[in-house]
């Protein structure tokens, strides 16, 4: 039972822990800030620099949608050599297909909260036809006459 295999067993067992619980905790962190700055932007549109927080969301869920894109190609990597590692051994491997998907699903989740706040940004600060409320604007209703 202390052969090398059995300690690349546990090891892979513990890593894919570990991955999983740090997925978690990254997802919360980084949309506890996303949402937090977007709460405050959408309160007090009426600040000019307010937007410019902003840019702290787009930048942090664009590296992690990068990051968990490349986690999920090297997570299926490694439930392949989980795999190799129990045929050695001889016993059921253990289940490691719930990571890149989840590396998948979060990574969509980031780059589609990525390009929502892109788009606000580049609304605000560049004036793309849609209304979205900027410093000292209140929306105007077309009236039909």
């Amino acid at each position: 039972m202390d052969s090398p295999l059995w300690r690349r067993y546990d090891k892979e067992v513990e890593m894919y822990h570990f991955y999983i619980e740090m997925a978690v905790k990254v997802s919360l962190f980084s949309f506890s800030i996303t949402g937090a700055l977007a709460a405050y932007y959408f309160t007090n549109p009426t600040h000019k620099l307010i937007v410019q927080a902003l840019i702290v969301p787009i930048v942090l869920n664009a590296g992690l949608a990068v990051l968990l894109g490349f986690s999920a190609k090297e997570s299926a990597k490694m439930a392949a050599e989980h795999r190799s590692t129990c045929e050695a051994l001889e016993i059921v491997p253990f289940n490691m297909n719930p990571l890149p998907s989840i590396c998948i699903i979060l990574m969509i989740m980031y780059v589609t909260v990525f390009l929502a706040f892109a788009y606000i940004y580049c609304a605000t600060e560049f004036g793309v036809r849609t209304y979205i409320p900027k410093a000292g604007s209140t929306p105007s209703y077309a009236v039909p006459r």
